[in-house]
């Protein structure tokens, strides 16, 4: 029963901080949920921002880069051979952002370092209509790059009369310059960004000229992107919220600066909501452990209280057996289990004149006087029953039953008669004291002892 007790308060107890516990943690991640979601989102589209500011940032500087290089005497004024020559100094010198460069005529005549000649007047990418601008091109293929999309920066060459008469050409890979700012991708035909030209038409890493992708427009029916299409024309930036095989998709894009270029990124919102996966676990971490604490709290301030109770419980159940003389059950605590033991001490007191007055009486006869439960366990044992049994009250109380003197031959001969009498068996043993005979026998109120 004592067992029984303190399971019950513990199950009780566990059951109602679980519930406290589970409905504070759920309320506080629904409360964190929206306002990191939103902040994941705001940061997403900063990033987008930051990286294509990044991206043009880049593209300036190589710009910059190839204008310097064109001023320079031996580019404007050396003979093809020793501008080749330089021009391949130079790619080894820049540590390959480069590679390759050349020199054309207004023509598009494209003469290149490895000494390759060929007209590139038809390239959409050749901006040779002598304006004088800097020019960084959409990505396209060439063959001299293994197929890779490249990026051509176009600045012109001036004579000694300051005439546009050339044009010089670097080369850059796309991946370098894009997915540099943009992320690297998780597998080669993986869209997670795309880089795409104000009309829609993706630049990268699907260009045009690849027949094999099932959209070259972010408009298109199949493109991921198709969210963002009647918005960015309107707007440098932004977010648009989209669904992708039924799963929720956000689509941050922001304008490439000094270019016609959008960079924009598919952001699961699986993606965006890690650190709500995070919080989440770390909120049922910090309700488990916070229950286990209190659990084990609990169980040092049961089992103190449990022990108070053990206490008084023996003091009842030895005065029961009518032993008085035990120990003052008195608390210093004034709660209601000092409240409980004051009462006990107090009618240990009242009872212990009477008791021991019966005691007396008792103990001064030659008669022995054994008191046993309906159990048939041994409840009292007078001075008289220790002199004719032999045995000292501490060692049967409570432990012993009448069968310790029972006549074993009395209690067989006693099974055998009910057993025929009732025609079952009834075994030699408490059930002959338990079983009601048919017909009363006077033999059966008389039982003989032995030590």
């Amino acid at each position: 029963m004592k067992g029984s007790l303190r399971v019950k308060i513990m199950m009780l107890f566990v059951a109602a901080a679980s519930l406290a516990l589970s409905l504070a943690g759920v309320s506080s991640y629904q409360t964190a949920k929206t306002p990191v979601l939103q902040s994941r989102q705001a940061h997403a589209q900063l990033m987008m921002q930051k990286q294509s500011q990044a991206l043009s940032a880049w593209l300036s500087e190589r710009l910059a880069e190839l204008s310097l290089l064109s001023r320079t005497e031996m580019i404007r004024f050396g003979s093809d051979e020793a501008r080749l020559d330089y021009l391949k100094q130079e790619l080894v010198r820049t540590g390959g952002h480069y590679v390759s460069f050349g020199l054309s005529d207004l023509d598009g005549r494209l003469l290149q370092v490895n000494g390759a000649d060929f007209g590139i007047a038809a390239d959409p990418s050749f901006a040779g209509n002598g304006s004088g601008s800097d020019v960084a091109s959409n990505p396209f293929t060439v063959a001299f790059a293994q197929q890779q999309p490249v990026i051509a920066i176009q600045v012109p060459v001036y004579d000694d009369g300051f005439q546009i008469h050339e044009i010089l050409h670097a080369y850059v890979l796309a991946e370098q310059a894009v997915e540099r700012f943009a992320g690297e991708k998780s597998a080669p035909d993986d869209d997670s960004f795309v880089l795409f030209q104000e009309d829609g038409n993706i630049l990268y890493p699907n260009p045009p000229d690849r027949k094999d992708k099932t959209y070259l427009n972010i408009g298109d029916a199949r493109s991921p992107y198709q969210s963002i299409a009647s918005d960015y024309p309107e707007h440098s930036s932004g977010l648009a919220e989209t669904k992708l095989e039924g799963q929720t998709h956000f689509i941050a894009y922001s304008e490439v600066p000094g270019t016609d270029w959008y960079l924009a990124a598919d952001l699961p919102e699986k993606a965006l909501g890690e650190p709500l996966r995070r919080l989440l676990w770390k909120t049922i971490l910090t309700m488990t452990l916070t229950g286990a604490a209190l659990a084990v709290i609990m169980l040092v301030i049961m089992n103190y209280m449990l022990k108070r109770l053990r206490r008084i419980l023996n003091i009842t159940e030895r005065a029961a057996g009518g032993s008085l003389r035990v120990e003052a059950a008195d608390s210093p605590s004034q709660d209601e289990i000092g409240a409980l033991a004051q009462s006990v001490d107090d009618m240990v007191g009242r009872l212990s004149p009477m008791i021991e007055r019966l005691n007396a009486i008792l103990n001064q006869n030659d008669y022995a006087v054994i008191v046993v439960d309906p159990g048939y366990k041994v409840t009292y044992f007078n001075r008289t029953a220790e002199k004719i049994l032999g045995y000292a009250a501490e060692e049967v109380l409570y432990k012993k039953t009448l069968f310790l003197w029972h006549d074993e031959q009395e209690l067989f001969k006693r099974a055998e008669r009910l057993s025929i009498e009732l025609g079952e068996r009834v075994p030699p043993d408490i059930s002959v004291f338990m079983t009601k005979p048919l017909r009363p026998n006077p033999e059966d109120d008389q039982s003989n002892l032995h030590p």
